[in-house]
């Protein structure tokens, strides 16, 4: 569960949240998750998978909270809806929990039960899988609490085939210099192992890297020339260097959440485009807000491969998308 990690209408009717906010009162027992992991026995139908994303920032507890009383369930992992992909279905739970509360030393504890919960949940359901959204699998790695399935195959299978659609219509099939934004980053570096093998001029640049190249230097490198900026970083790192982005620029946003609206038109009037990879075909109800609208977002996604379509969407021109199909598979 990015990526102002997912801008676009938000998923907050009164009628949804107060259905989700019903929905996780009930699943504070596990009576729930115990129906649905007999039923799951029972038919063989049950979940592949538990997807957990969370808030990002303070900014995006509005969308399933109701006010004050999100807090009581900031560690909860309450679910709220289910998606489809792959032929497999699986179930979305959430928490108004911020990458700064559980980066936070202080919140350890609480920490280790929202995973220790979210691992629970799985093991009740049968589900298969547990899909964590955002840097929450870099940070949870060799945890005891929890297991959870590396997604980057997914993830890079769709930027390669986001990578060719954009290579084909935004530079007439004429493979650009490449710039990896975040390239020294968990998905950056297998992105970069990805396309090592292509003969693309690919730059690395990673504001958490301190030898990193900046953008300046490679604007005069490359002579200000049309380039695909590909945005695996952290949120935040794209807006504070949008002023070296120059125009013929093209940016493929992969992080959550997508970038904000004033960012998108602040580029746009600098001649830079903006799309954002919102995932894969599929569906989530109630759909994910702030960017994964009509998608399954990689993270979340069970498979990706021959005739998979990824969901791209131009930011800085009126919404549309682009169905790519993925051109390798992973599981």
């Amino acid at each position: 569960m990015g990526k102002s990690g997912p801008l676009g209408r938000r998923v907050s009717g009164p009628a949804i949240r107060i259905s989700v906010l019903v929905l996780a009162v009930l699943c504070l027992t596990r009576l729930p998750f115990l129906v649905i992991g007999l039923w799951s026995r029972i038919t063989g139908r049950g979940p592949r998978s538990i997807f957990f994303c969370y808030a990002g920032s303070r900014d995006f507890v509005a969308s399933y909270g109701v006010g004050p009383i999100a807090e009581r369930f900031r560690w909860q992992a309450s679910p709220i809806g289910v998606l489809r992909q792959g032929g497999a279905w699986g179930i979305v739970l959430a928490s108004p929990v911020t990458e700064a509360d559980f980066l936070d030393p202080a919140n350890r504890v609480s920490f280790d039960r929202l995973l220790e919960r979210i691992a629970g949940i799985a093991r009740i359901c049968g589900a298969r899988e547990i899909n964590l959204a955002g840097i929450l699998p870099g940070v949870v790695a060799g945890s005891r609490h929890i297991t959870a399935r590396d997604s980057r195959p997914i993830v890079i299978s769709a930027l390669v085939a986001a990578i060719a659609e954009l290579t084909e219509t935004r530079f007439g099939g004429q493979q650009p210099p490449a710039i990896l934004f975040g390239g020294a980053g968990r998905i950056g570096t297998a992105l970069r192992q990805s396309l090592a093998s292509g003969s693309t001029s690919l730059h690395i640049v990673d504001p958490a890297a301190g030898a990193s190249v900046s953008l300046s230097e490679l604007r005069d490198e490359l002579a200000a020339g049309p380039v695909l900026l590909i945005d695996v970083s952290r949120r935040g790192a794209l807006a504070a260097s949008a002023d070296q982005l120059w125009p013929g620029c093209v940016v493929l946003n992969e992080t959550f959440p997508r970038p904000s609206r004033a960012l998108v038109t602040g580029l746009a009037g600098r001649g830079v485009e903006v799309w954002h990879l919102s995932g894969l075909a599929g569906r989530v109800w109630p759909e994910l807000p702030h960017g994964y609208e009509g998608a399954v977002p990689c993270c979340a996604a069970h498979v990706a491969g021959p005739g998979t379509e990824v969901r791209l969407v131009r930011l800085d021109d009126q919404p549309r998308a682009q169905p790519r199909t993925s051109g390798s598979s992973a599981s």
